[in-house]
């Protein structure tokens, strides 16, 4: 998160000088990437880990200065871990999932913008659930297929006419979810946060002014 703050802030004293960046009709090829660890407990017999991967290659196109339209598709794994005593249980996940949506972007200098996104993201995840007890091992397997409508600020930095740094933190969900071994479909509103929903990517864009 530091990493995040200090880019920007750097991005956005570089931007003291430049041209407008956004050439409507353009089209950007690119992608997002976002990874967190994290462990809890000293003592390797109690002790907690956790591992997420998320990346999202995407295409769009500037139909005016102000919008992107984009869709692309996305792959994320998260992976937990939990020891006690004699006791150990995992929980992975795999997930594939469609991107659409649409960005605006507004312009905080003529290199740097602040963006609020709209997508829509259908998903198919595949988690398995693994117990170690006393040497007798189990496992679950469940899919969940889901829908989410996402609204996600972010910042974008134009390095020149053709290369894009951009960031992502944060999203208000509304999703809708049901797994394979129940009939029970679940709905929820939340506001995301944790290290998952941080992404930062590039993106390069074809045709335009030069």
């Amino acid at each position: 998160m530091k990493i995040h703050f200090l880019t920007f802030t750097i991005a956005l004293i570089a931007a003291s000088t430049g041209f407008a960046q956004i050439t409507p009709k353009s089209y950007t090829i690119g992608g997002g990437f976002s990874m967190g660890y994290g462990e809890s407990g000293t003592n390797p017999s109690n002790s907690s880990q956790q591992f997420n991967l998320a990346l999202s290659p995407t295409i769009g196109k500037f139909t005016s200065e102000k919008w992107l339209l984009e869709g692309g598709v996305g792959y994320g794994l998260n992976s937990f871990s939990y020891s006690h005593s004699s006791s150990l249980s995992s929980r992975s996940s795999h997930s594939f999932s469609l991107i659409a949506g649409a960005t605006r972007f507004i312009p905080i200098t003529e290199r740097f913008y602040f963006t609020l996104g709209g997508y829509i993201i259908p998903s198919y995840t595949n988690t398995i659930v693994r117990s170690d007890l006393n040497g007798s091992i189990q496992k679950d397997y469940q899919s969940t297929v889901s829908g989410d409508l996402s609204i996600t600020p972010g910042l974008t930095f134009f390095i020149n006419k053709k290369w894009m740094l951009y960031s992502q933190f944060g999203a208000l969900k509304y999703s809708v979810s049901g797994q394979s071994n129940t009939d029970n479909i679940s709905q929820k509103v939340s506001m995301n946060l944790n290290s998952s929903s941080y992404i930062f990517g590039l993106r390069y864009v074809l045709g335009g002014n030069k």
